[in-house]
């Protein structure tokens, strides 16, 4: 008897921009688990491995992404997520950037990535694609879920 398995770990990264003159503007796409993240999954399920994935980093870089990704081409800022919660198979967290204080104005910001440290370190997972450019008193809000589990085919 053969087996298909179809085990998968994929994302929804959903963008929210909120301007300063109270228009919300939403973005949504898909993600790349990187190689990185991939073993830091493996790790986890044999041992605790450095530190939970904890940092979402927003950056400007414009490159291809690939599977060999650990960081962001051009990295602008990285804070601590919001909200963590699982529900079954699916893992979601969010993470905050305001315009002044995070110093992401008037850039274009094409690139975001789940981190377990303040710089450096296990690059989880990463979008590409056009984010937002922030205005000083606007903010951009991610709310990532990342599903880990099985689909048939």
């Amino acid at each position: 008897m053969i087996i298909k398995d179809n085990t998968l770990v994929k994302a929804k990264w959903t963008a929210r921009i909120f301007r300063v003159d109270g228009k919300v503007e939403e973005r949504v796409f898909e993600n790349m688990v990187v190689d990185a993240g991939m073993d830091f999954l493996a790790a986890y399920l044999s041992s605790t491995p450095g530190s939970a994935m904890n940092h979402v980093a927003v950056g400007t870089g414009t490159g291809a992404s690939s599977l060999g990704t650990v960081a962001l081409a051009g990295e602008a800022a990285r804070n601590v997520m919001g909200t963590k919660l699982s529900s079954k198979n699916v893992w979601i967290t969010t993470c905050t950037f305001a315009g002044n204080t995070d110093s992401v104005t008037s850039v274009a910001l094409t690139e975001a990535a789940v981190f377990n440290a303040t710089s450096g370190y296990n690059c989880f997972q990463r979008i590409q694609g056009t984010l937002a450019t922030l205005g000083a008193s606007d903010y951009l809000h991610l709310t990532i879920e990342t599903t880990i589990g099985s689909r048939s085919s």
